[in-house]
C-alpha cells in the first residue's frame, strides 16, 4: 500500500487528507483506493475497487526494470458534442425550494458538478462565487449541483459557511447520466438557447474568457 498525503484545506475546515492506493504485488497494477479527509469535523472515507486494467504487453515472470503501461478505457468527462441541448431539470435546492433551468432559460447558465467530499471541487467553490457576482447582473447564473445523498447534510453546512449567494442543488440519477457526470469537478456551460457549448473538468479560467464572449456575442 502507498499512501499519498494532501494539505489541510483550512479556510474550509477540510484536514486529514489523504489516499490509500493498494497495488498487486503480483502484476504491479492498483487493486483499490481509500480516499480520507475530514469536512467540517465529519470523517468521510471512500473506498474503490478497481477492476478490468490489463498490461499492454504479455506478463513477464520477471519484472525487474520493467515499468508496466495501464491500458485503461475510460468516458473522458470533457468530450461533449458542441451545441447539444442541456437537460431540462427540476431539482430540490439547499432551500428546500424546487428549481427548474427552464426558468433561467435566455441567460447564461454555468452548472457546478461538485461534492463535499471533492477537495478539488472545495477549492474552486469561491472561484465560482466570483464569477456569479462578477457576471451576473449581465445575464449569468449558477447552479451548484451535488449527488451524493449521504453527504447533503455536510454539504448544506459548508455552502453556509462559505457565504455562497447562488443556488445549490440536489441532483438525481437522471442529471448524473444526462450530463455524463463521472468525475469531480465538472463544469457545463448553457447558452441563452440551452445548448451546452463548454463541458470541462476540473475548473478552468476557460471558463471566464467563454462566459464574457457568450455575453458579448448574445447581448
Amino acid at each position: 500500500m502507498t499512501n499519498f498525503y494532501y494539505a489541510d484545506l483550512q479556510e474550509y475546515d477540510v484536514t486529514q487528507r489523504y489516499k490509500t492506493v493498494t497495488v498487486s504485488q503480483t502484476t504491479w497494477l492498483p487493486v483499490a483506493i481509500r480516499e480520507h479527509q475530514v469536512t467540517l469535523g465529519r470523517v468521510q472515507d471512500f473506498y474503490y475497487q478497481i477492476s478490468g486494467l490489463q498490461l499492454n504487453v504479455p506478463f513477464a515472470v520477471d519484472l525487474t526494470g520493467y515499468t508496466p503501461q495501464l491500458s485503461v478505457q475510460s468516458n473522458n468527462p470533457a468530450s461533449i458534442p458542441s451545441s447539444v441541448s442541456a437537460f431540462p431539470f427540476i431539482l430540490k435546492s439547499f432551500g428546500g425550494d424546487f428549481l427548474s433551468l427552464n426558468a433561467v432559460r435566455g441567460k447564461i447558465v454555468l452548472l457546478d458538478f461538485w461534492e463535499v467530499w471533492c477537495g478539488n471541487c472545495i477549492e474552486s467553490l469561491t472561484k465560482v462565487e466570483a464569477l456569479y457576482k462578477k457576471f451576473h447582473r449581465q445575464g449569468l447564473e449558477v447552479y451548484g449541483i451535488t449527488h451524493d445523498s449521504a453527504q447533503i447534510a455536510p454539504a448544506v453546512k459548508l455552502v453556509q459557511k462559505l457565504q455562497l449567494s447562488y443556488p445549490n442543488l440536489i441532483g438525481t440519477t437522471e442529471t448524473k447520466i444526462k450530463y455524463g457526470i463521472n468525475a469531480f469537478p465538472i463544469y457545463v456551460l448553457i447558452d441563452r438557447d440551452g445548448r451546452i457549448v463548454m463541458k470541462v473538468a476540473g475548473y478552468s479560467t476557460k471558463l471566464e474568457t467563454m462566459i464574457k464572449e457568450l455575453l458579448t456575442k448574445e447581448n
